[in-house]
């Protein structure tokens, strides 16, 4: 089964090459790594496995790329990585074994490792069995894919999980598949 996995990028975070590599080195072979520039040229070479889509956004950052690559996407499901953040080497493949475990669910939350420990945002979204809920998380089957992401603020990635939660017919909270680690970078911070 086919992964999809949708990189937003911003230009001169230098964190990008991480959250790459992270995707490069996944013990599960079966994915496409769809990264998405803010307007802007991007130099990593394109591969069977790695696309780079164009996007003359230059804005909004993160929300309109996300929606390129899901109107792009080629697997069965789609999961979301900031160029900020990486995956766990294990982490595709722990995720299609859970996909399988629980019938393949319309959506998948799984759990991200916080480097400043789990709080309860004051955010729509939570679960006090891992704290706050990130897209990176979120699995979306390609059938659900219609859902866009809005808005222009951090709590976009919440209402957009929250309007998938409301739509998806079957979907599982399975905090024991931990896919990777959550760093943000912030816009400040671009040479993470």
């Amino acid at each position: 089964m086919k992964l999809s996995i949708i990189m937003p990028h911003l230009p001169g975070r230098k964190s990008v090459h991480r959250a790459v590599e992270s995707v490069k080195n996944q013990t599960y072979k079966d994915y496409e790594l769809l990264i998405i520039p803010d307007g802007h040229q991007w130099q990593l070479k394109e591969s069977d496995k790695i696309k780079i889509l164009e996007s003359k956004i230059t804005r909004n950052y993160g929300n309109s790329q996300r929606n390129i690559g899901l109107d792009k996407m080629t697997g069965a499901y789609a999961m979301f990585l900031d160029d900020d953040n990486e995956l766990f080497p294990d982490a595709l493949q722990r995720l299609s074994e859970a996909l399988k475990m629980h019938s393949y669910p319309e959506m998948l939350i799984c759990s991200v490792e916080y480097p400043y420990g789990n709080y309860k945002p004051d955010l729509p979204f939570y679960y006090p069995e891992v704290g706050k809920i990130d897209g990176m998380c979120v699995v979306v089957k390609e059938s659900l894919r219609g859902e866009k992401w809005l808005g222009v603020d951090r709590g976009s990635d919440y209402n957009y999980i929250w309007r998938i939660w409301e739509r998806a017919r079957t979907k599982i909270f399975d905090n024991s598949v931990l896919l990777g680690k959550y760093h943000q970078a912030g816009f400040g911070e671009q040479n993470a």
